[in-house]
């Protein structure tokens, strides 16, 4: 065997003892997990179960809101969107419109603006060539109530 090929093999094998030992060379301790639930990083993936239906159905609908603001506020985390939504609060405007005012790509006014209509913040239509978007007043209504929610109102 030539010296390239021991230490490739010497290499493989050193990964493949890593993956299952810690560096004291003794097993790794996995974390237990329930039948059906996987465990990542050591927190269980599976949802907490409330045994009370009532409970439980407030608590998926709860918790469906939550996804869904938190994919709001992942697309409004970036300036040039917030930008975005701000111009379209005036109404609707098309892409070349938005690229006038923002100073961006074709191409990241794209990602942008696929990002926001994925969230539910803005719809778009076809003028011709042109996409259209404006703002979708249901999805910041909803906005406007989760924040009431967590104000107790």
């Amino acid at each position: 065997m030539g010296k390239d090929k021991k230490k490739r093999a010497k290499k493989a094998e050193k990964a493949s003892e890593k993956k299952g030992k810690s560096k004291s060379g003794k097993s790794k301790s996995v974390p237990k997990s329930f039948p059906g639930e996987s465990v990542e990083n050591g927190f269980s993936a599976a949802p907490i179960q409330h045994t009370h239906p009532k409970k439980a159905s407030s608590r998926h609908t709860s918790d469906a809101s939550a996804q869904e603001m938190l994919a709001i506020f992942q697309a409004l985390s970036d300036e040039n969107r917030l930008k975005i939504m701000t111009l379209l609060a005036n109404g609707e405007l098309s892409t070349p419109e938005l690229l006038e005012s923002i100073d961006v790509v074709q191409s990241t006014m794209s990602h942008h603006m696929k990002a926001l209509s994925e969230a539910g913040l803005v719809q778009s239509r076809r003028v011709g060539k042109r996409s259209c978007y404006r703002v979708r007043k249901d999805t910041l209504e909803r906005m406007a109530s989760y924040f009431q929610l967590l104000c107790g109102e």
